[in-house]
């Protein structure tokens, strides 16, 4: 059994003042979450809340999740996709479990059964529609429980293969975006810090065939450290983190998310959940014009096994499929064959040498034939130096 046959099988705990719980986030084929709004009577008006339940005595968190789906939609559960979180956390005198899972399901999308005298919406929310659930702000509050810092993220904004930074330009990203609830826009705010943290995992959240790509957060600043204090990492980039690094580098690169809406991605196997490495985008500036560079780390224990190129590509397709960006580069220094193989089998072409951080480096380039012709990404004009990318 895998990490996600272990979790879906897990029952209550039997201590008393402790319980189980299970989150269904429902995703469509482009990867949206969907909510439903509490009605302006209950006690949490006008809020969002994912489908979810508590899991009885004797029965296990995967029973309940496909009663849970059936009941509050209306809809049949076809695939659990993947455990996206397993927290704690204390509900008044009781500490709870809560496990989320990404689920697909069956019906008809657009006429899910809310709950009577509950709901009066419901919405799909994707990367470019997670305004409201974004809680916080910059000046010294949090968004999902977590500090925000005040710059860029200096230890992964633009890093090349061999440590050296570029630059990039902000975009407003996600900012002044609207869920779209049965047909109107709306703003609103969620139910509760933890459904917004999850839904907003949820909607960043890559599945490729053989990893589980999660965005960035500070909950992943142990398995950053574990990536780079490796020697075989460390040599590329300039030497090993500590763990201050690593920490204060998740949460800027979150609040790198937020910002341009694209970031880097912690993958690990989707079956055993052992961390593989990291990838994804960086906004970035060439020649004066917004493009965004792609890139990866994968750990040594997992070197020459494709993974690379696989999280290569959902960097590749996020950026053509989800942002619309024109093309998008990638370059290393000329000796750095094994990431040159990498843009070879991503169908990324050898362009000219550039200079980087005083330094001659290859250039390589794949254009979207489905973008635009005017020189830009379609989806932004100006970037934000939040969350770059590294390559081995």
């Amino acid at each position: 059994m895998g990490i996600l046959d272990d979790h879906l099988a897990l029952t209550p705990p039997t201590q008393e003042g402790s319980a189980l719980r299970v989150t269904a986030l429902i995703r469509d084929a482009k990867h949206r979450v969907f909510v439903r709004r509490l009605l302006p009577s209950d006690s949490r008006p006008g809020g969002w809340e994912a489908v979810g339940r508590e899991v009885p005595a004797g029965e296990s968190a995967g029973a309940v999740l496909v009663r849970a789906v059936a009941e509050e939609t209306g809809w049949t559960l076809g695939q659990v996709e993947a455990l996206l979180d397993d927290r704690e956390r204390r509900d008044g005198t009781r500490r709870l479990r809560d496990l989320a899972f990404l689920v697909r399901v069956e019906g008809d999308l657009a006429a899910p059964r809310l709950a009577e005298g509950r709901y009066d919406a419901h919405g799909w929310v994707g990367v470019r529609d997670l305004g409201p659930f974004r809680t916080g702000d910059a000046q010294g509050r949090t968004r999902g429980g977590h500090p925000l810092p005040e710059g860029p993220d200096q230890e992964l904004a633009g890093e090349s293969a061999d440590g050296r930074r570029g630059d990039g330009h902000r975009t407003d990203g996600e900012r002044g975006d609207r869920h779209r609830t049965n047909g109107e826009s709306v703003d609103g705010a969620p139910a509760d810090a933890g459904t917004a943290e999850v839904v907003v995992k949820a909607a960043r959240t890559r599945l490729s065939a053989r990893l589980r790509l999660e965005p960035v957060g500070p909950e992943h600043s142990e398995d950053l450290w574990r990536l780079h204090v490796h020697p075989d990492v460390a040599a590329w980039l300039g030497g090993p983190w500590t763990q201050e690094v690593a920490r204060r580098s998740a949460v800027r690169v979150r609040a790198g998310w937020d910002a341009a809406g694209a970031g880097i991605w912690v993958a690990y196997d989707r079956v055993t959940g052992e961390l593989v490495g990291r990838g994804g985008l960086a906004p970035y500036s060439l020649d004066g014009l917004a493009t965004y560079e792609v890139g990866w780390i994968v750990h040594p224990d997992r070197w020459g096994q494709g993974y690379a190129t696989e999280m290569g590509m959902a960097g590749l397709e996020f950026a053509f499929q989800e942002l619309g960006a024109r093309e998008v580069v990638a370059f290393t220094l000329p000796h750095n064959t094994r990431s040159r193989a990498v843009m070879d089998r991503l169908g990324m072409r050898y362009d000219r040498e550039i200079v980087h951080a005083g330094m001659g480096h290859v250039l390589y380039v794949r254009r979207n034939p489905a973008a635009d012709d005017n020189g830009r990404n379609r989806s932004h004009s100006r970037h934000d130096e939040d969350s770059g990318t590294s390559r081995i």
